[in-house]
């Protein structure tokens, strides 16, 4: 007895973005920030690429809400906050259509 198999055919979903506007946003490049603990037990902020301090706060979440701030200000971007054992918390994203945006 031969079985025979079935072929599922699936409906893609197609954009119904005109297609420069797809274009314009897959090549769009947002900067990105680092919210870390540091050696002397604050809060810094550093941008991906450099080793400079943007910012710096004794608690991580007054750090938090000046880094908001300030990307949201500048362009925007994302940042993700580590916790105190240096993994990532959470990331939150500013000034762009993102699904997993908390800012």
């Amino acid at each position: 007895m031969v079985q025979k198999s079935r072929v599922l055919k699936r409906k893609t979903k197609t954009s119904t973005k005109p297609a420069m506007q797809v274009a314009h946003n897959a090549s769009v490049k947002h900067t990105q920030y680092h919210l870390v603990p540091d050696k002397e037990k604050k809060w810094i902020v550093k941008k991906v690429d450099t080793e400079k301090v943007m910012m710096h706060a004794s608690t991580k979440d007054d750090l938090l809400k000046k880094a908001s701030d300030y990307i949201k200000n500048h362009g925007g971007g994302s940042l993700r906050v580590h916790k105190l054992d240096g993994t990532i918390q959470e990331e939150r994203s500013y000034g762009f259509n993102s699904r997993s945006s908390k800012g």
